[in-house]
This record gives C-alpha cells, structure tokens and sequence, in this order.
C-alpha cells in the first residue's frame, strides 16, 4: 500500500511539474450537452475510436501469441527445472523474459508506425480545406477577379496610346518651369533621344 502511495504522489508531482495546476469550474460544471445521446453515439462510433479499439484488440491478440510460442518453445526446459534447481530457474526465466520483451517491443514497434501513419493522415483529412475555402482564400489574397479584369482593362487601354506622349503629359501636368525655355523657339524640347 505504501508503494501506490509513493506512485501515486509521483504521478500527480510529475503532471503538476510540467502543465501546473490546471483547474477550470466550467469543465466540471454539469451540462445538458453531454448526455445528448447523438453526439456521444458519434464519438463513440468514429473512424478515431474504431481505430484505437482495433489497435489494443491487434496488440493484446499478437502479445498473446507471442507468449503462446514463447512458452510452448520452452515447455520441454521448464519440465526439467525441479531436478536442475534454482539456477537453472533463474537462466530460464531470464531468457524466457527476454524473447518476450524482444517481440513484444518489436509488435509495439510495428503498431507505434501503424498509429503514427494513420494519426498523420487522419490530421492531413481532417486540416484540408475544401475548394470553396480555396476559393474565399484566393479571392482575399488576390482580390475580386472582376475588379482585376476591370484594372487590366485600364492598363490595356494606357498602353495603347503612345506612352511617351503619356509621360510627357503627365511631366506637363507637374509644372511647367520644369520644362525648360519653352520662348526660346525650339520646338525640339518634348522629344526624346
């Protein structure tokens, strides 16, 4: 008893160490929403649960096996234990231990990879976006298509006139001591090159 005293007190001391002291009166708090039947129904039957129930059902079934053949291999060695004696007790439960901790490593191995890949792809499914956010998405970054058809225009129709005559417009329109001596007589002032 004093021993799961001390794990006990270990466990609750080493949770506390790394989140603190978590404590929330709305988490506690008694709610209708948790007794709806039909949402507890699909938690229970979801693709997550069938999942985490088919993983234990493989590892308790393949553990068992491993087991099985473990002892079945050595049954002709543990007949001859009382004549052998305490050593030879000993050599043979350690190997015993051995190749069961060596499979059964191997199996939560191979189920460890099993519920990562299917943990990834359920996250990847469950964090894609549908083609109508895409959509949303695009037209906020990059704008309305038909305000972008209606600048495009504008811009086809700018350069379609002279684009000079453009710049030297709009050079007119800033001021004209700018320009230079325009009573000098030349007219040679507004071209270029």
């Amino acid at each position: 008893m004093p021993f799961l005293g001390v794990v006990l007190i270990g466990g609750v001391a080493g949770h506390m160490l790394q989140t603190g002291v978590l404590f929330s009166p709305l988490a506690a708090a008694p709610s209708l929403m948790k007794l709806n039947p039909s949402e507890n129904i699909s938690r229970i039957f979801s693709s997550q649960s069938f999942f985490e129930l088919s993983r234990s059902v493989v590892k308790v079934l393949l553990l068992g096996l491993v087991l099985v053949f473990v002892v079945r291999a050595a049954v002709s060695s543990l007949v001859w234990i009382p004549s052998c004696g305490i050593s030879c007790l000993a050599l043979l439960t350690g190997n015993l231990l051995f190749y069961v901790a060596v499979w059964a490593g191997s199996i939560h191995l191979v189920v460890a990879i099993a519920d990562f890949a299917f943990q990834r792809w359920q996250f990847e499914k469950r964090n894609m976006i549908s083609l109508e956010e895409v959509k949303r998405e695009y037209k906020e970054n990059e704008g309305d298509p038909l305000i972008k058809k209606r600048r495009k225009q504008l811009r086809s129709q700018l350069m379609a006139k002279n684009p000079i005559a453009l710049a030297l417009q709009l050079h007119c329109l800033e001021g004209s001591e700018s320009m230079g001596d325009h009573d000098s007589g030349s007219d040679d002032w507004w071209r270029v090159g």
